[in-house]
Parts: structure tokens; sequence; C-alpha cells
């Protein structure tokens, strides 16, 4: 079976996370026996992202937001470079059932869900890595990798000597892949002197077990105070005789049952005060999910989990004290501090996996709307400084070489203003004249 034929029928059911639906909250059983989750496997992971709606809530926020970068494949100098097409088209279109978007949200979902994520590249027979035909991010569940059975950590230089192979399974299908056709990217790494372990990511959510089963049972409890009351209330008989209170005869039971089953309760459509003969005592059992203080216990799990995943509470939207300064600084600092850091990693993790040595991939935040506030106040303070500068050069304090140095710039404007060939040393520029 040819390599290309054999991705076509692997990947045939391949699915994008952002076509799934994904239910919210449910029970995870009918016995009533509570919720069971076990965040130290793969399978439990995913039940979490499914079941528990913060999870998927700041997971998606976090892969959708890292999608807003523009990449690209620059030089060593930083500009532009043309020399690798086939890498260009690829962040395009990484395979033929994804866009570059489509592709980075389910990577990055599989990296915070389960601390790894893996992309398999299919190299086409006798071509390096920079000929790529396709991209395709493999779920953890089911990526098995073969180790070597000699194999040395610290003396090893190359995977292969590390890792045989990699075992991709979906349904019934199976292929080996070599170890450098598969990019391992890993969240955070459990233990650098196991072998096997080194090579395994730590998911985020094996520290949030106890607050991940508190939002959870929490939301199942207002679930049934508002669809499953149970008993609203007793009623009792208040006729009593010498001896004490007097029974219901089962006949009055009945009656009084039949009535409220048939006419009764707080739902649409049925009457709200039941009348009756029977002279009845009532007494109320009903519980107030304010005074369960629910949804006090929910947010301080809620803060928990998402500090864990270094997302600003203050974007999420039951925040009601916060205000539009606090959400663009809450931006400004998730992009800052998480965003852009995760996404220069990427980058520097793909130029190495590509074998790329005259050139790298970049990544672009700064047309991101809550980051043009910085730069416009980096550009006010320039101007600023400038004009301070040229008052001091007008009034004979500084000389036109200090301005200069001062701003940044040679000393001295060398040959013409159109550049030809630079040399760059330090901060100066050295310009051949044309």
């Amino acid at each position: 079976m040819s390599v290309l034929s054999g991705i076509r029928d692997f990947f045939s059911s391949t699915w994008t996370l952002q076509s799934r639906k994904v239910d919210f909250f449910s029970h995870f059983n009918a016995s009533g026996m509570g919720i069971h989750v076990n965040l130290m496997t793969v399978f439990g992971r995913w039940q979490v992202y499914k079941k528990c709606s913060p999870i998927l809530t700041v997971i998606d926020r976090l892969s959708t937001a890292i999608t807003n970068g523009h990449w690209s494949i620059v030089d060593l100098k930083g500009d532009p470079s043309t020399k690798y097409p086939q890498l260009e088209n690829l962040m395009q279109k990484p395979n033929l059932m994804q866009s570059w978007s489509d592709f980075f949200i389910q990577l990055d979902t599989f990296k915070y869900l389960y601390g790894q994520a893996y992309i398999y590249a299919v190299v086409p027979v006798g071509m390096d890595k920079t000929k790529t035909a396709s991209l395709w991010v493999a779920d953890p569940q089911s990526v098995e990798a073969v180790w070597q059975t000699d194999a040395k950590l610290y003396y090893a230089s190359e995977l292969k000597q590390i890792i045989k192979e990699y075992r991709i399974s979906l349904e019934s299908q199976t292929i080996a892949v070599e170890p450098e056709h598969v990019l391992s990217i890993i969240d955070k790494r459990e233990d650098m002197n196991n072998r096997q372990v080194s090579f395994t990511g730590e998911s985020r959510l094996n520290s949030l077990e106890k607050e991940i089963k508190i939002v959870m049972q929490a939301q199942e409890a207002i679930l049934e105070l508002n669809t499953d009351r149970g008993a609203m209330g007793i009623l009792t008989n208040k006729k009593r005789d010498q001896v004490g209170s007097i029974a219901m005869t089962p006949e009055e039971k009945a009656d009084l049952h039949n009535e409220y089953r048939s006419k009764f309760g707080i739902t649409k459509g049925r009457h709200k005060v039941m009348i009756t003969e029977a002279d009845v005592n009532w007494q109320a059992m009903t519980f107030s999910i304010k005074d369960l203080m629910l949804y006090e216990g929910i947010k301080e799990c809620l803060e928990r989990i998402f500090d864990t995943f270094n997302y600003p509470f203050e974007l999420m939207s039951n925040s009601k004290d916060t205000t539009f300064a606090n959400k663009n600084e809450a931006k400004k600092f998730l992009y800052q501090d998480n965003i852009i850091p995760a996404a220069q990693k990427y980058a520097e993790i793909f130029t190495t996996f590509f074998g790329l040595t005259d050139a790298k991939f970049k990544v672009d935040f700064s047309h991101v709307e809550c980051l043009q506030e910085g730069i416009k106040e980096r550009n006010e303070a320039k101007r600023a400084l400038a004009q301070t500068y040229h008052t001091m050069f007008q009034n004979g304090i500084i000389t036109r070489e200090e301005y200069r140095k001062e701003m940044g710039m040679a000393e001295q404007i060398l040959g013409s203003t159109f550049v030809t060939d630079e040399t760059r040393t330090g901060n100066s520029v050295r310009i051949t004249q044309s």
C-alpha cells in the first residue's frame, strides 16, 4: 500500500473540533452515584472536555485566540522568504479537510487537554520535510511510540535512536510512521529522568481534579433542583381527638394525590392553589439555590481553573464587576503572557522540525486590536522624545550626532538614502553609497 493511499484511508473519518457538537453538563449515570472522573487517563480528560463547559470554554478560547496570528516564513534577517513554497501552501491548507485555523484549533485543543499533541507529516518518498504534502493532527489516544530496546536518552543525538517508530491507529486501521515524520508537541513534561516519560506531556487538568468535580457536581445539583424538585412539602392532618392526631384514611390520601397529580403544580397550565375539604397543615421542604451558595463555590473553582490555564478571569462573561478598561488590559495580558509566547514556541518547533537553517517560521500579532494601543503608546512616546531632543538640538545643547544616537540611529548618514547593502554592528547601520 502506497503512503498516500494509506493516508487517504486512514484519515477518511478525520474530524474538526469546530464542527463537533459537544454537550454540556449532564449526568454520568442514572443511578445517582455522583460524578466519577479519572483525570489520569486520556479518556477521562476527554470526558471532562465534553461534560464540563468551563473546561471546554477556556480551551476553546485559547485555541481560537492563537489563530489570530499571521504566519509566514522569513529569512534570518526577518525579510519574507520565497525558498519554501510548499511550506507556505501548508499554512493555507495543511490537508484536504482543514484550513490552517481549523488545524491549529485541533492541535492546540489536544495540547491543553492532554498535555501533548502529535502532527503527522506526509512526506513523499525520497523528499525532505520541506516538501511535505500534508499535515494531520493525530489524536494522542491513537498514537503509540515503539521504543528502541537499547535506547540511551542522554547519549542520543537523533530521535530514531530513542523511538523505533510511531503507530497511529484509527478504528481498525494502524500505520507505522518513521519517528522523524511525527512532531510531538508537549505542553509540560512530566519527568526528564525517565526515558519514556520524558516524551510524554502532563495535562494541566491533573492538578484540577477537585475543582472540576466541584463545578460539575454543583451544576448537577442546580439541574436537579430545577427539574426534579422532589417533595415540595408535607400535608399533614390537623384533626385531633382525645388521644391525639387522627390519621388520614387511605381514601383521603388517594384523593389528595390524584387531585395534585391531575390539576396542581408549579409548571405552566397547572393550578397553584389547592382547595380541599380536608383539615390539613402545610410544611414546606424546598431548598434554595441561593442559600446553598452553589454559584459562589463554582466561581471560586473557576478562578483556579482559569489561573491554571493562564486565562484572565476578567474576560469571562459572568464577571459583572469588570470594566471595559480592565477587560482591555486583560486581553493584552492574555496575548503578551500566554498566546504570543505559545505561538513563538510553535514557530521554533516548526523551524526545527522542518530542518530550516536559512529561514524560520514567524507569527505576528501586531494587528490584533487590543495590542494596537501599546504600539500607539510607543509611537507617541517616541514622538515626544524626538521633540525633546529636537528642541535641545535647536538650542545648541546637544549636537546632531548626539541627537541621532539618542534616537537609536547611526551618528552619520553615509551615502545615498537608498539602501543597497547593510552591515549591522550592534545598533548602528552602515549604508553603502549607491
